[in-house]
């Protein structure tokens, strides 16, 4: 069990990156949730299909995607999305807020929503638009040299084959920054 007072340091590290000016931000492409579970430390990754119509096709990343006509802003995308691809009936959680907005493939404008797991069933998803879905561990995220062409920050984790680069690599880093900040 989590102590009050790592709950609280912990929450506190993760408000920094909480981006109050994105929260109606009418510019934007994308949001994805960022599942995190505060008690168990970890985050939810999901492994996209193979789709020749994907530019992200069968990458790891946050369940998300574009945004639609009827969102009215990058949450609504955000939780859109989390329910198309992931069975949130079975989670409680809580949104924090969006973090910065990342540009994906030099053009795509993407805001990640801090969502914390107050409890986490079991996880169902979407076959149609995920191979895999699985809680990782934040400690067992390992930051290695991505390959040529890809951006700075990847990932291995032993849940996922592949390597976690892109968008989701440079979420995570900020993320595993944050949280292993001693200054909160």
């Amino acid at each position: 069990m989590i102590s009050d007072i790592k709950l609280e340091n912990v929450l506190l590290k993760l408000y920094r990156l909480v981006d109050e000016r994105n929260c109606y931000e009418k510019a934007f492409d994308a949001a994805v949730a960022v599942l995190y579970d505060v008690l168990k430390d970890r985050v939810l990754l999901i492994e996209r299909v193979e789709n020749p119509l994907d530019p992200w096709s069968g990458h790891i990343a946050f369940p998300g995607g574009r945004r639609e006509n009827k969102d009215l802003n990058s949450y609504m995308t955000s939780i859109r999305e989390l329910y198309e691809e992931i069975n949130i009936k079975n989670l409680k959680i809580i949104h924090l807020g969006p973090m910065k907005t990342y540009v994906s493939r030099g053009v795509v404008k993407v805001i990640p929503h801090i969502y914390l797991v107050k409890e986490a069933g079991e996880i169902m998803w979407n076959k149609d638009e995920i191979k895999k879905a699985e809680w990782v561990l934040l400690r067992e995220l390992r930051e290695i040299v991505c390959p040529q062409n890809y951006t700075p920050r990847c990932f291995s984790t032993q849940r996922f084959s592949k390597i976690i680069w892109g968008l989701t690599g440079r979420i995570l880093g900020d993320i595993l920054d944050i949280l292993s900040d001693d200054e909160a």
